[in-house]
């Protein structure tokens, strides 16, 4: 490579400086970025490379330039060590390649035996941290492909960089050397590492307090890894932790509320209690996008104590899900079965359990699911939203119970576009889960709604000559007649069941005299005699 052009260098300093972060490069700093590399040495290919870093690169331009950083740290793998200028350059390539994904169409190649090499000679007896970093850059990017996971030896490797910086801070620069190696072991499925670095020297409290915005993101998600494989090495730690659920970062915000997650169970209910209190901030911040681990957390908070849950907390919950489309644009059979499914079940799960005490989470929510329910034939479509209008409709039977109850005594059918309704509500078992956990809700909120309707659909099942519903009707009496063990339930419910128990006692095995038994009830009072 050429020796070094100085007028050259501050000619590509000069650009650098004039570009604005995010903006797309002109054509004149895409070729002074171009003559960087091919007139000049490895410093003017270290500001070449801090050119295209800074801008956003079109396809044209990573096509032009894309072999001159794969060139570069090809020569650092071989010859890092032996030019000062080299690592940094070669730290920049890396960085312009883990970039270029987020900012472009293109999907850089997958150099994982470069990015090993790199970490190799970064971390050998001669070596040199901005190496490592280059490696880790380039590791970073193909386990973002979910196609790489490092070996035990290369994240060992990555440990003892991050230890051996943590002995020597440098402010920035040490941020700009350790960010993606936090990152990758917070994302390695082997913890060990990670549990090593802490207990070995790393400083949780001093780097939850690190403001630097990259080294911020990386460190969480490696909080996130530390929290589930060993969580009481985080315990002392969160208060600490629950600031960044308020990070101006979507990532730090989704790696806090993983790592509460991971402690929930684990440590005592109290150490969760500022990030708990600190929970409105994801749900203010991200709204419809609803955030999965903060959703969980939020659930297993509920789960716990439904009233530890904050009013500002419930209500940001409560906004968040009253602009999410979700709730009312067409699910589709593919989205069923997306990623996002799992949001969405962990969504309703969440809801069920907070109702009680935000009762507007109904009406937030059910409405939308139940339109869902009548508009699609498809059947996986069907399991997945009838489940959700089973939970929604339960929690607040007055929301739209009145209208989930008419299609069940109807017996209306799930109709498609076209308005057809061949296929029956409740006559397939995607909507059994829907019209059981209704039942048992409704029994459990509103017992006199639960006599009426089961009343009812043992009529209707006397009507048609079939068994209809009568499960729905075991599982109201049970209920019920756990929360009101007197005669009124057996005068009720004795006569109604016995005009169609014994004509379909096959369908019906739920039945069962016992049932009327308050000595069998799992739910009554214990003996105070013994």
């Amino acid at each position: 490579m050429p020796d070094s052009v100085p007028q050259l260098g501050l000619e590509l300093i000069s650009t650098k400086a004039s570009i604005e972060d995010g903006q797309l490069l002109t054509d004149e700093e895409l070729n002074t970025a171009i003559r960087g590399f091919e007139e000049g040495g490895f410093q003017e290919s270290k500001h070449a490379a801090g050119i295209l870093s800074e801008g956003k690169m079109s396809k044209g331009a990573w096509d032009a330039t894309s072999e001159y950083l794969f060139d570069l740290l090809e020569e650092a793998s071989v010859v890092g060590t032996l030019d000062e200028d080299l690592p940094k350059a070669a730290c920049k390539a890396a960085r312009v390649i883990a970039k270029i994904n987020s900012n472009t169409s293109v999907d850089p190649p997958l150099r994982t035996e470069l990015g090993e090499s790199l970490i190799r000679d970064g971390t050998g007896d001669e070596g040199n941290p901005w190496l490592t970093t280059a490696g880790t850059l380039l590791l970073s990017t193909a386990m973002d492909t979910g196609e790489y996971e490092p070996a035990d030896e290369i994240a060992k490797r990555i440990a003892e960089h991050l230890l051996a910086l943590s002995k020597n801070t440098d402010g920035t620069q040490e941020a700009n050397l350790t960010a993606v190696g936090y990152g990758i072991l917070g994302r390695t499925n082997n913890g060990d590492h990670a549990k090593t670095l802490v207990a070995e020297s790393i400083d949780l409290r001093e780097y939850l307090y690190r403001t630097e915005s990259n080294l911020r993101e990386g460190f969480l998600r490696f909080v996130a890894r530390v929290a589930q494989e060993d969580p009481a090495l985080l315990e002392p730690y969160t208060v600490e932790l629950a600031t960044h659920l308020r990070a101006e970062s979507f990532a730090v915000r989704r790696d806090a509320a993983r790592a509460f997650l991971a402690l929930c169970d684990e440590v005592n209910w109290e150490a969760l209690r500022p990030g708990v209190l600190t929970l409105n901030s994801p749900f203010e911040r991200d709204g419809p996008t609803l955030p999965l681990f903060a959703i969980q957390f939020l659930q297993r908070v509920a789960q716990h104590n439904p009233e530890a849950v904050p009013q500002r907390v419930g209500d940001a919950f409560v906004k968040a899900l009253q602009h999410d489309d979700r709730f009312t644009s067409v699910y589709g059979s593919e989205a069923a079965i997306q990623e996002d499914a799992l949001t969405r079940a962990t969504l309703f799960a969440a809801v069920e359990t907070l109702a009680p005490e935000f009762p507007e989470l109904a009406d937030a929510v059910g409405n939308g699911v139940f339109d869902e329910l009548e508009r699609w034939p498809d059947e996986g479509v069907k399991l997945f939203v009838a489940a959700a209008a089973g939970c929604f409709v339960a929690v607040a039977p007055n929301v739209v119970g009145d209208r989930f109850i008419r299609l069940l005594i109807d017996d209306s059918g799930v109709g498609g576009q076209d308005g057809s309704t061949d296929t029956p509500l409740v006559a397939n078992k995607s909507t059994k889960a829907a019209v059981s956990r209704f039942a048992t809700r409704m029994a459990e909120f509103d017992g006199e709604k639960a006599l009426s309707t089961a009343d009812q659909l043992v009529t209707h099942a006397e009507d048609r000559g079939t068994p209809g519903h009568l499960d729905v009707v075991a599982v109201l009496l049970q209920i019920v007649h756990q929360k009101r063990d007197d005669d009124e339930v057996r005068r009720n419910f004795h006569d109604i069941i016995e005009r169609v128990a014994d004509t379909h006692e096959d369908e019906f095995l739920a039945w069962d005299e016992d049932v009327f038994d308050p000595e069998l009830d799992q739910h009554s009072a214990p003996d105070d005699s013994e």
